[in-house]
């Protein structure tokens, strides 16, 4: 029986290749669809950028300064240049060091309540915001030893934010930015440890599930590390 030549295989076009590469299997995650995946990558990349403009804000906050939407103030400085052991850091118009009645002159509506820690707590709105203060009880001169701030903001981004927190409280001790899993979301923490003064700020942007605009909020907090002594009660003056 006759035979031919054998024809050879079918050739196969790279390009025709069905199978996935594994590089690019194993850098995005399994079991997304493909408008998934493109989110997942401009996320990443949103994240990328973020870290990189942090590290410019930290290392150079005179450059990316920008409008003020905080509303805080740093100590209060003597001629000297020291600060005040009785007018500390300041946040909203009141300071740290200040009793209760000084901070109802400031803000005649401001709310007290007791506390945990045997002292009080007041509230009070300000720079469209949420302020909170705590003293601490008579036995220490019923001194504010914390102060916490809450604003929402619908124009303010957390670049702007980072920039001005830097702008005022110059490099921070520690910082990390994270993207929230579930939402298209940024939140920065940072931490500070000015002179006698631990100050924290949280920044969160989340847009709302359904579509629209981001929303940022942040929170500082001011915790006075002075020691007891500080807030020993006032001794009567002689008369």
């Amino acid at each position: 029986m006759a035979t031919g030549p054998i024809p050879p295989a079918p050739r196969r076009d790279a390009e025709d290749d069905s199978e996935p590469d594994e590089d690019f299997a194993a850098a995005v995650p399994h079991r997304m669809t493909l408008g998934m995946r493109l989110m997942y990558i401009v996320l990443l990349l949103v994240v990328a950028g973020m870290v990189g403009y942090l590290v410019l804000v930290i290392l150079f906050p005179e450059q990316f300064a920008s409008r003020s939407w905080i509303g805080a103030k740093g100590p209060k400085q003597t001629a000297a240049g020291d600060a005040k052991i009785d007018k500390g850091f300041e946040l909203g118009g009141v300071w740290l060091g200040i009793t209760p009645d000084q901070a109802r002159v400031v803000y005649p509506t401001i709310r007290f309540e007791p506390s945990a820690d045997g002292g009080r707590a007041g509230v009070f709105p300000h720079h469209d915001g949420e302020y909170q203060v705590w003293f601490h009880g008579p036995d220490r001169g019923e001194r504010a030893h914390r102060i916490r701030s809450q604003h929402a903001y619908a124009e303010a981004s957390y670049v702007e934010l980072l920039s001005e927190l830097a702008g005022k409280y110059g490099k921070p001790r520690a910082s990390a930015c994270t993207a929230e899993e579930g939402v298209i979301g940024i939140q920065c923490s940072l931490q500070w440890e000015l002179s006698d003064v631990a100050l924290d700020a949280l920044i969160r942007t989340a847009a709302p599930p359904g579509g629209g605009n981001a929303r940022t909020t942040l929170t500082v907090t001011a915790t006075d590390l002075r020691p007891d002594a500080a807030f020993a009660a006032p001794v009567p003056a002689k008369q």
